[in-house]
């Protein structure tokens, strides 16, 4: 797992699960693209409000894909949303 901060500079849906729970493509400043995980309950946290935050990412990589675990805004900005 990896951990960083990085700032998210756009969200795009994508296909629901199975269980119609939502999914992401997370797009941060790095030219790194996160997608979430299926059925994962983080996902209802992400929306619009987040654009242009620094966010303390964990995540998991593959070879030629990265997967979401966990986020919180950066403590390092003391932003609010």
């Amino acid at each position: 797992m990896i951990n960083q901060t990085e700032t998210l500079i756009n969200i795009k849906r994508v296909s629901s699960s199975i269980n119609g729970n939502p999914n992401f493509l997370l797009y941060f400043t790095n030219n790194i693209v996160i997608k979430t995980k299926n059925d994962n309950g983080i996902n209802y946290a992400i929306s619009d409000r987040l654009l242009n935050k620094e966010l303390d990412l964990t995540y998991k990589a593959n070879k030629k894909s990265y997967s979401l675990i966990d986020f919180k805004l950066s403590t390092s900005k003391k932003e609010t949303i």
